[in-house]
């Protein structure tokens, strides 16, 4: 990144940006069907005004393949396509920390959402395109060198954008509400191996009173 100056104080503000281009394809020996080409492309820039505050956005988009007997595709139903089935997916991130990497505590919230829409075998996937936005705060206190406790709520939604006519007796929408709360450590150890660790609890709440 970009080091400036502050004209008016000794503090520095940090700047800067990336972008990442993936491609893979693969090809299956005996199923020409299974066959795909995956692609991604991601933006990433962040903003340091002072050491205590720091704001990043992150946005993507991709195109991939779900594998036989996932998602959409359990089950019978793994046997009953002739291609495979492939979606875009968009997404964007915004996060802002309050406190310096070597605080004694820090904050972190974070919004985010993403657009999931399928582009072939609309017959079997049109019900699975789906919006999906979430919030999260997090709070991580220093025990020891690299070695923090952290608390983590967050609280999100999923809007599947193709639902059928209201029924009654009929599930016609997967649209939920979720919340979750975590506890846990994180650390890092002589700037090569890190590792997180949480548990708690998470809750799920259906739309549609049929489920």
């Amino acid at each position: 990144g970009a080091a400036a100056e502050v004209a008016d104080g000794p503090a520095v503000v940090e700047q800067g940006g990336e972008q990442a281009d993936v491609a893979e394809a693969g090809v299956v020996e005996d199923s020409s069907e299974d066959n795909y080409v995956d692609q991604s492309f991601h933006l990433r820039g962040f903003w340091d005004p002072d050491p205590r505050h720091r704001f990043e956005l992150k946005g993507g988009y991709r195109q991939d393949h779900e594998r036989r007997g996932t998602e959409n595709f359990q089950g019978d139903k793994a046997f009953s396509i002739d291609e495979t089935p492939m979606y875009e997916e968009t997404s964007a991130l915004g996060r802002y920390t309050y406190g310096a990497d070597k605080s004694r505590g820090r904050l972190i919230l974070e919004a985010k959402g993403a657009d999931k829409t399928y582009m072939n075998l609309r017959e079997l996937t049109e019900r699975s395109d789906r919006q999906n936005l979430e919030g999260t705060a997090t709070f991580l206190w220093r025990l020891a060198g690299s070695l923090h406790g952290l608390l983590e709520a967050s609280q999100g939604q999923y809007d599947y954008v193709n639902d059928l006519a209201p029924q009654v007796g009929v599930i016609d929408t997967g649209d939920n509400d979720y919340t979750q709360v975590l506890a846990g450590v994180t650390w890092e150890a002589a700037g090569k191996t890190d590792g997180t660790l949480k548990v708690g609890r998470a809750e799920k709440n259906f739309t549609d009173a049929d489920r």
